[in-house]
Parts: structure tokens; C-alpha cells; sequence
């Protein structure tokens, strides 16, 4: 396989919750992000040493037997994939469940491939929002295609605390804003 595949976790046990039983011979990359680096930096600095393929995602993503090959397979034909998206309709799709094309993909996965020499925004998406939208929309500047493929992958529920989520909230809703300063004028979902 061609793929090189970040998993970012804020902490070691939320490392040590990523399932490697589907992984294959994928070159797994696994960040404890301790000192709270923006997701886009940390990105940034592997798909620049990534094979054919850069994939990341979260810790607590999961993926099925076949589905990292999926994806990849994806990414090699020059399109952009990942496990949830919102199509620009304002529906959801879940790669387990329906499917397609999206406007933007959420932030824990993204698969694309390395020779579209686009790099995550780490000036204004310096945090750990909407890195991964903004990468969405590039590649579609660019004319490359947005799909949640069908998959035997997930995005597991959250290990955050209540104040931890009213935290991201508020971080969430700054970093949206952000973006869609970036991109007045192109009409966009994100999840």
C-alpha cells in the first residue's frame, strides 16, 4: 500500500484507543499531541515526508477490513475521501451508511494524494479547526472531487469532558469563521 496514515490523539491513552487490527502495511504515523500543536502543522510536516498517499485522521477514527485500501485506492485516481462529509444539500453522508459526494469532509479523516502538492492552511487554521474543510475546498478549486466512499469505516463518539466541549464549542465556532472569511463567496457545508 501506498499510504501513510497520521492518527493524532490529544493524549497517549487516546493513542492507545486507535484500532491497528486493519492497518496492513500502511506506514502508521501515531502523535500524541500534548503540546497542543495545531492539527494543520503536525499535518503538514508528515505529508511532506508521506508516500504516495497522506491519510489523518483522529484517534478514536476507526477503520473496517478493506478500508484504508478504499481510500487510498481513491486518492491515487487524484480525489479527496474520508469516513463523514456534509454535501453541499446540508445531508450528511457517512461512508458505512450513504455515501457520496460532498462539499466538505469533517475533520477526523481525510485521504489525498500527495502528487496534488496542496498543503493544510496553517496560518489561518492555526488550531484544531476547519484545517481539514479548507483543504476540501482547495482541492476543489482545483477541480478534484470530494467523496465519502462506501466503507467499512467510523469516527467513534468523543473522550471530552463538558467543559472540554463548551471549550471546542467556542474554539469550533472562531475557526468557522475563519473560513468562511476565507471563502466569501463560494457556497460551502461543513460538518
Amino acid at each position: 500500500m501506498k499510504l501513510t496514515l497520521l492518527a493524532i490523539g490529544k493524549n497517549e491513552t487516546s493513542l492507545k484507543s486507535f484500532d491497528l487490527a486493519n492497518i496492513g502495511d500502511a506506514e502508521l504515523v501515531l502523535v500524541a499531541n500534548t503540546k497542543h500543536e495545531p492539527l494543520s502543522t503536525i499535518a503538514n510536516r508528515y505529508l511532506l515526508q508521506s508516500r504516495d498517499v497522506f491519510g489523518l485522521c483522529h484517534a478514536n477514527a476507526w477503520f473496517g477490513p478493506g478500508s484504508l485500501e478504499i481510500f487510498t485506492k481513491l486518492a491515487m485516481e487524484g480525489k479527496v475521501c474520508g469516513v463523514v462529509g456534509r454535501a453541499i444539500n446540508g445531508i450528511y453522508h457517512w461512508c458505512h451508511a450513504n455515501p457520496g459526494t460532498v462539499s466538505t469532509l469533517d475533520g477526523c479523516s481525510i485521504f489525498l494524494p500527495v502528487s496534488c502538492k496542496l498543503r493544510f492552511d496553517d496560518v489561518i487554521f492555526n488550531g484544531f479547526h476547519c484545517h481539514v474543510p479548507d483543504m476540501c475546498l482547495q482541492a476543489q478549486k482545483i477541480g478534484m472531487e470530494v467523496i465519502v466512499p462506501s466503507a467499512n469505516a467510523s469516527h467513534l463518539d468523543s473522550d471530552h469532558t463538558p467543559s472540554e466541549c463548551e471549550v471546542w464549542g467556542r474554539d469550533f465556532r472562531r475557526y468557522r469563521e475563519l473560513l468562511v472569511n476565507k471563502w466569501a463567496g463560494v457556497r460551502f457545508e461543513i460538518t
